[in-house]
């Protein structure tokens, strides 16, 4: 394989294992909200991020400078190693400028070296299914100028297609007039719309609701599908239900492989990691009593093996405290009546709540930061699936954390 690397930017919303399945260096756009302090985009919790947005608060992106990507690819060069830049539009950010004056200083520091970078004229997920192709190619050994050429050959096939459910950040952004988002929003009118050849945002046609907005940007892809592997990507802003109704839909449509990437989802594994990583106390609740659901009990167990760091792991039951956890936060949950009592407040703490569930998730699933629901109402069906998952979350932390760490 050509020594060379694909490098891009968090224009494509790909998730921490797609980078890592990809071998692609990633750079992170910068995330401004109102009243908040500046941070990466990989840095930022999307849940809260969008609840804040709802909340009508102004948020901004900055784009990545050249300093940034100069101090990433330096080492590379240095190293023998070739860089391609495929960037984030230049028609809605100045990171990919950024990347391209890099490539073109760094080039007279490294005349030796090949720099590249192309404008995908893309952003998000068609960003990032471009670049998931260019990757794959990389992969397969093909050579950094063939890889190039792809990028650039095929970068206005790309089709991106979306709606979406608010007018009110479309007419903070001036896209559409004070009049129309009053009057779009009291009609429920949705607006369909692309990124065009030259980069850049357009509003092609008009839904009445939201459902036939998804229905239209089903239609759009058999209109504009090509051969080009048969995948499509789905990217939401925490609006599962109908990216999964859209994937439906595309499938019906001969569609054979799409992707639903939720941009506002959180690593369960990385949620617990973080806790051991850089907290004092992991907590773990069930709402049964008396070790009838012995999920939680055994999770805990597994999480206590290693007492990484003098870690507490304590385990609340419904009404009932263990005693590991009773020494440490009993004082402050004490009046708590119940699990909900309990969630309500551990959110007034600041405390990251997962909850394991089943059927609907019930009540819990409004409490929680990260839900994992199993569609059943079946108890031992839904304890089964626990227990595999909580096995799997423990694996992932031991290997991430405690066989790695020399602390």
């Amino acid at each position: 394989m050509q020594n060379y690397i694909i490098v891009t930017d968090s224009g494509t919303d790909f998730t921490e294992e797609l980078k890592k399945e990809l071998e692609i260096v990633q750079l992170e756009l910068t995330i401004i909200v109102e009243g908040e302090e500046p941070k990466p985009n990989n840095e930022v919790d999307n849940k809260t991020l969008y609840e804040m947005l709802r909340a009508k608060k102004k948020a901004t992106t900055s784009a990545v400078n050249v300093g940034d990507f100069k101090d990433v690819m330096r080492p590379y060069l240095e190293a023998g190693t070739d860089i391609l830049y495929l960037g984030f539009s230049s028609g809605l950010s100045n990171t990919y400028n950024a990347g391209r004056l890099a490539c073109e200083e760094l080039s007279e520091e490294f005349p030796e070296r090949k720099l590249y970078a192309v404008d995908t004229l893309c952003a998000s997920l068609g960003q990032g299914l471009l670049v998931y192709h260019a990757a794959k190619m990389h992969l397969n050994g093909k050579s950094i100028e063939e890889v190039r050429d792809f990028a650039e050959n095929n970068k206005l096939r790309l089709c991106h297609w979306f709606t979406v459910d608010d007018l009110f950040f479309l007419k903070r952004g001036g896209r559409v007039s004070a009049a129309t988002a009053v009057v779009g929003t009291m009609l429920g009118i949705k607006p369909i719309m692309h990124v065009d050849n030259e980069g850049r945002l357009t509003s092609v046609s008009k839904a009445r609701g939201r459902r036939a907005s998804i229905i239209a940007l089903a239609d759009k892809y058999g209109e504009s599908a090509s051969p080009m592997g048969g995948r499509a990507y789905i990217s939401h802003s925490d609006c599962e239900s109908d990216a999964l109704l859209l994937a439906e839909i595309l499938k019906e449509k001969g569609c054979a492989k799409v992707a639903v990437a939720d941009l506002a989802r959180e690593d369960m594994a990385e949620a617990v990691e973080d806790a051991f990583r850089y907290g004092t106390l992991v907590l773990a609740t069930t709402t049964y009593n008396g070790g009838i659901f012995p999920f939680m009990q055994e999770f805990i167990h597994h999480l206590t093996e290693r007492f990484f760091q003098n870690r507490t792991i304590g385990l609340i039951e419904n009404g009932s405290w263990a005693p590991m956890a009773a020494k440490v936060i009993k004082g402050m949950l004490e009046n708590s009546k119940n699990i909900v009592n309990a969630y309500e407040v551990a959110k007034k703490m600041g405390i990251k709540i997962i909850s394991f569930t089943g059927a609907t998730g019930g009540i819990m699933k409004d409490y929680s930061d990260i839900l994992l629901n199993v569609p059943s109402t079946d108890t031992p069906r839904i304890q089964e699936c626990h227990i595999m998952i909580g096995h799997i979350i423990c694996e992932l932390v031991e290997s991430s954390i405690f066989e790695k760490s020399n602390l």
